[in-house]
């Protein structure tokens, strides 16, 4: 019912492990986790997962980077909103705009330019 409000409804979640359950057939021997997505039960994502506009995956990236002769160590968060063989994600959106395959330090402008097409200042 929440999302027939005329509001904008963020919905988070940890994440859920979809396995492979015993006696099934499994079709990718070196494959460990099928698919990673929603901590709701499947009925709920069976009907969430398709309704929404944005599904991403959060996780944290670090990056090295070389600085007068030193390493140093950069971590930032990130939205994976592209496509991924593990992580459910997902964006409705017009086919002829690129949407990125994640979102460095994301916020609420940010996804709502990248569904419009445009980039971040910083990412350019």
């Amino acid at each position: 019912m929440y999302r027939e409000l005329p509001l904008i409804l963020i919905m988070t979640a940890q994440d859920r492990t979809e396995s492979v359950e015993e006696g099934t057939e499994v079709v990718y021997m070196d494959e460990i986790d099928p698919a990673v997505g929603p901590a709701v039960m499947p009925s709920i994502a069976n009907v969430v997962n398709p309704a929404v506009k944005v599904l991403g995956q959060t996780y944290i990236k670090e990056v090295r980077v070389q600085e007068g002769g030193k390493i140093i160590r950069r971590i930032g968060w990130r939205l994976r909103i592209g496509p991924h063989p593990y992580y459910i994600t997902k964006v409705r959106s017009i086919k002829s705009i690129k949407i990125p395959a994640n979102i460095k330090n994301p916020t609420y402008e940010k996804i709502k330019n990248a569904l419009r097409g445009e980039r971040n200042e910083k990412e350019k």
